[in-house]
């Protein structure tokens, strides 16, 4: 009996024959790994290892966001910037020591 092409197959990959679309086989494949990457790699060790560093930092948010969002601006105080001022510029025979 000769051999049937079975329709409705849950494996597409299966039932194409291998010099048909090596493409879409490659690019399948590069999908896989990609989404396997961004679980492991991206969710799993950068975004809570980013988290734990920010700290509470981690949840402020901007006014001018929270405006445009129509929510209510972070209870955290906005960050501070520091100016320092430059250092006087020293005769060139003196040397500081600290």
């Amino acid at each position: 009996m000769p051999h049937r092409r079975r329709h409705g197959s849950y494996f597409p990959p299966d039932t194409a024959p291998a010099s048909r679309a090596p493409h879409i086989k490659v690019l399948g494949t590069a999908l896989g790994v990609g989404i396997l990457v961004d679980a492991t790699v991206v969710r799993a060790l950068l975004v809570p290892a980013l988290v734990s560093l920010l700290g509470r930092w981690n949840w402020w948010l901007p006014g001018w966001l929270a405006r445009l969002l129509r929510v209510a601006p972070s209870p955290l105080p906005a960050p501070e910037v520091v100016t320092v001022p430059a250092p006087r510029q020293e005769a060139a025979s003196t040397t500081v020591v600290r």
